[in-house]
């Protein structure tokens, strides 16, 4: 199979090497840089093929960093700085920044989410032409669901494992917003991509439960958790007197913004606050027309502007119907805030330990949650701490990459990937 290559990269030298046999493929994701940089610390990485890489020094990556600096730069470019991760080894990064401007441009002349998922499967066929010329085939090619079909395809030509990185419970997903996920435009492409891989790696048990329940054997399968990065020492909470709850997350039905301000009329406490950070639709806005004036709608939020959210608050409540595993939840409980969720969330909450869970589509029970939190502020603090030492001892970054780093050196030496990930960390 050929692939057209019309767009060129823009790339450094990639350096070839005997151990060097890992390809980290993926137009979009950013925690896709620590997933490069598992591969690297091991000495395996042979490239890290992407979208735009803002850490590099390109015409565009320098183009974009000088318009976020000048005064009014958007928040979409403020949002893009977490994609830098400066420990990569830029030569080893193959970047194809032209469609992903593009997209962004499109999408702020509101052509919607498509303009960008257009742009990710262009950049597969990119990244899949970039592939077959490689005189030394990769022994592992990791992509990212809806961003490896192409990409698979070549990768199988060549003889690689194939690694596919699943983000979401896409049929719970499609379930939870009411949606049929047979009529999912996208489920072709998902299916196809699972068909290719020989392994998938999910970042929670929600999600294996899905991919299982959809067909895909369980000896392909790998678990490896998501991080944190949290700081070195919490901040004290600096909200006054005032109960404040915080949800972060795009508003709509599937985050389950409707059960939490269900369960927040039904509370009305005194001297208490909801704060909603997130973007919506205007459909989805309409969730929030009719909020308590206790329920403070933020918008959408910079990665920058999160810790100062989480030191003014007491709790972090997300009582979503479907995620694959939110990377908001990791971040709110290494700042040492009490986390109450459901098991859709595919957290690493463990219940009545360092966090509470709920049922799905429960106010009653999210209310009770809240309310004992609001008269138990020492429960809080420890449940707090709790999740905090949880984030700490098991779920940084660091940890999520040493996993991944035995996922690859397992499949490399013929051990059963899924065994060594969980064993990874101990």
């Amino acid at each position: 199979m050929r692939h057209a290559c019309t767009v060129a990269p823009t790339m450094a030298q990639v350096r070839p090497g005997q151990r060097e046999s890992v390809v980290v493929a993926n137009p979009g994701r950013q925690y896709s840089y620590e997933t490069a940089l598992a591969a690297q610390e091991g000495g395996l990485l042979r490239a890290f093929a992407t979208g735009v890489y803002l850490g590099g020094d390109d015409l565009p990556a320098r183009a974009v960093r000088a318009a976020m600096r000048l005064p009014g730069g958007s928040r979409a470019l403020r949002r893009a700085t977490t994609r830098i991760a400066a420990r990569l080894d830029p030569e080893r990064v193959v970047s194809y920044p032209l469609l992903p401007i593009l997209a962004r441009a499109a999408r702020r002349l509101s052509w919607g989410h498509e303009a960008e998922r257009w742009a990710l499967r262009r950049c597969d066929a990119r990244i899949a032409c970039w592939l077959t010329r490689q005189a030394q085939p990769p022994a592992i090619v990791n992509g990212f669901e809806l961003g490896a079909l192409a990409t698979f395809r070549a990768a199988k030509e060549l003889g690689a494992i194939t690694v596919l990185d699943v983000p979401a419970a896409h049929e719970y997903a499609a379930a939870a917003q009411g949606e049929d996920p047979r009529e999912d435009p996208y489920t072709p492409r998902v299916l196809a991509e699972r068909e290719l891989a020989d392994y998938l790696v999910a970042p929670s048990s929600f999600v294996l439960d899905c991919l299982a329940d959809n067909g895909v054997p369980e000896e392909r399968l790998v678990k490896i958790p998501y991080g944190s990065e949290p700081p070195a020492e919490v901040a004290p909470r600096d909200s006054g007197d005032i109960f404040r709850a915080l949800f972060v997350g795009t508003i709509g039905r599937r985050k389950g913004v409707d059960v939490l301000l269900e369960a927040w009329r039904k509370l009305a406490l005194p001297r208490s606050e909801l704060v909603v950070v997130g973007g919506a639709t205007p459909s989805n806005a309409a969730l929030l027309q009719d909020r308590p004036a206790s329920c403070r709608w933020v918008g959408i939020v910079t990665r920058r502007e999160l810790p100062d959210l989480f030191r003014q608050c007491d709790v972090f409540v997300f009582p979503t119907r479907a995620e694959g595993s939110a990377l908001v939840v990791y971040q709110a409980m290494g700042e040492g805030r009490v986390v109450v969720t459901t098991p859709a969330a595919g957290s690493v909450v463990t219940d009545g330990a360092d966090g509470l869970l709920i049922p799905v589509d429960d106010p009653d029970a999210l209310a009770e949650q809240l309310l004992r939190l609001y008269e138990q502020p020492e429960l809080r603090r420890e449940l707090g701490a709790r999740a905090r030492e949880t984030i700490l001892t098991r779920y940084t970054w660091a940890h999520y990459r040493t996993r991944v780093r035995a996922l690859y050196a397992a499949i490399l030496e013929g051990r059963d990937p899924a065994l060594a990930a969980r064993e990874a960390v101990q």
